[in-house]
């Protein structure tokens, strides 16, 4: 796993020093469920090949010992709409990870999807998000093995997003929690 996650750091390193300006990201996390928190951090990197083309990667570590790491191609044919896929590696098991993700937004209203499957079994996220203003957004969440539920975020300043969900499972009749703290660089 440390090969693969070097190997794929560097390569999107190489990718961002070529192709102009990449955003970086982390969000620390604290997540409640079934009565036990659970920390982690998420991270991230995407950029601009040419044209609609691009590029990202995403990062995990959890308190529970799970990591994953992919990357892949982007595409965004318009302002409005981004897609990507991915591929990688995650520790429990250690094996393949696959990902796919959307985007979709206009005038405030935004919808953002990811799936991934691989070793570990599926999981998805889901976000319908509404900017009442430039500091403010609400929405709804839907998070696999926590549940659906209201959504809201801060913007505290540029850069720097509060966010926190409270989640319903209905498969485990349990209320889940998540709170973050997303940097953008």
């Amino acid at each position: 796993m440390r090969q693969v996650t070097a190997l794929v750091v560097l390569v999107m390193l190489a990718f961002a020093s070529n192709a102009g300006a990449a955003n970086f990201w982390f969000e620390p996390q604290v997540t409640h469920s079934n009565g036990k928190n659970k920390l982690g951090v998420n991270g991230g990197i995407n950029g601009n090949f040419s044209g609609p083309f691009g590029y990202y990667a995403f990062g995990q570590v959890s308190s529970n010992g799970y990591r994953q790491l992919y990357a892949g191609p982007t595409w965004k044919p318009a302002s409005w709409l981004e897609v990507g896929i991915g591929v990688g590696k995650e520790n429990m098991p250690d094996s393949t990870r696959r990902n796919a993700y959307f985007w979709v937004g206009h005038e405030g209203m935004s919808v953002f999807g990811t799936f991934e499957n691989g070793g570990s079994g599926p999981w998805h996220k889901m976000v319908l998000n509404y900017r009442l203003n430039d500091a403010v957004g609400i929405g709804v969440m839907d998070q696999a093995f926590l549940g659906f539920g209201p959504r809201v975020e801060y913007n505290i300043k540029k850069g720097v997003q509060l966010w926190g969900a409270v989640l319903r499972d209905n498969d485990t009749n349990s209320t889940n929690a998540k709170l973050a703290v997303k940097f953008s660089f």
